[in-house]
């Protein structure tokens, strides 16, 4: 088992990301981690919160965060091809794996 932590709050989540106070407005970060908060507790068993959890929803709200400026659907990559924009992250999948409902691991 993983050591229990704090959730974490808008600065927690800023310090994450590595930026200071002026990228975002709080109110921002604020309404993105309360998304990636209710998406990871809606999926997993969240009592006790270990820090694989807060991990997790660190990199969610990240996640949507930077999503907000991005464009949405495909690219043409001219001579590369197309591509298309990741809608799943392996890494919060596998932070999230062993607090999934219904997982008796």
């Amino acid at each position: 088992m993983s050591k229990v932590v704090p959730r974490p709050d808008a600065a927690y989540v800023m310090g994450y990301m590595g930026l200071d106070a002026a990228a975002y407005p709080e109110t921002e970060v604020q309404s993105a981690l309360d998304t990636a908060t209710a998406e990871i507790e809606s999926l997993c068993v969240v009592d006790p919160y270990e820090a694989p959890l807060r991990e997790a929803t660190c990199r969610r709200a990240q996640a949507i965060l930077t999503a907000r400026g991005a464009p949405l659907g495909q690219l043409d990559g001219g001579a590369f091809g197309f591509s298309a924009m990741i809608r799943y992250d392996p890494e919060i999948g596998k932070m999230l794996a062993h607090y999934l409902r219904g997982n008796f691991a």
